[in-house]
């Protein structure tokens, strides 16, 4: 159905509610007026946008259409509930903030040792032997640096993994 509409004519109409009331089973419709208002799965003189017909036929007057139809109203509350973050996205957002702090540190540390080398106040020779030998520490400390690093990660990781089950 593409709107909402009251039945003035239903002949065997059976619809599929299942999309908007969660009833597994088409549910037989009829013309007949209700005599009180009644809760939107006992209407069973309407046919709601989103749902399927079955069988039979009807012939009815269309009495919403869009966000004015009862699935509108559903899908308006939907809109309007706030998105709240979850425990899980909290902990990848630490763990994403902790992995940027570490690659800033890294970073400094590689700036601090060049700074350092090229001053000459970590080796007093500036030979290109020897600074090939100095370039070769350098990548054993930040070797050992990650994984230090990646040690504390798996651990956060664990963390993360023991949350979403």
């Amino acid at each position: 159905m593409g709107a909402d509409a009251r039945l003035v004519h239903a002949n065997g109409l059976r619809v599929l509610e299942a999309s908007l009331t969660g009833e597994s089973e088409a549910v037989l419709k009829q013309a007949a007026c209700l005599q009180s208002e009644a809760p939107l799965a006992e209407r069973s003189n309407m046919v709601f946008k989103g749902t399927a017909i079955a069988q039979g036929s009807g012939l009815g007057i269309v009495t919403a259409i869009g966000i004015a139809t009862e699935i509108g109203a559903i899908a308006q509350l939907l809109d309007d509930t706030p998105e709240e973050v979850t425990p899980l996205q909290k902990k990848v957002r630490e763990i994403g903030r902790m992995l940027g702090i570490a690659v800033l540190v890294v970073a400094s540390v590689i700036v601090v040792l060049a700074v350092l080398d090229i001053k000459g106040v970590v080796t007093a020779r500036a030979h290109d032997d020897q600074r090939g030998q100095r370039w070769r520490l350098y990548a054993g400390l930040l070797v050992e640096l990650g994984r230090g690093l990646l040690g504390s990660c798996a651990q956060s990781v664990e963390i993360v993994d023991a949350l979403g089950d």
